[in-house]
């Protein structure tokens, strides 16, 4: 929102550009859903790197193992 001098606030659009094709990102997201299934905090690993997600995924899979499995598929979709 910015002003253009005449009291009234314009509200500017930005067009998102479009995305690139990438061959390989449908295979890898496909790869890490499957992981996110069976390996929750590998999963996490692989997306975030080590760090407090995957600590947290960690114990949400000792905890149970739903938990780690939608933290783990919480973490890879929220990635653009």
């Amino acid at each position: 929102m910015t002003g253009n001098g005449n009291g009234r606030a314009s509200f500017s659009r930005q067009i998102p550009s479009p995305q690139t094709f990438r061959p390989g990102a449908n295979v890898s997201n496909l790869v890490r859903i499957l992981l996110a299934i069976f390996l929750p905090p590998i999963a996490v690993l692989v997306t975030e790197g080590i760090g407090l997600q995957f600590l947290l995924n960690i114990l949400l899979t000792i905890l149970g193992i739903v938990s780690g499995m939608v933290h783990a598929l919480w973490i890879i979709m929220r990635r653009p």
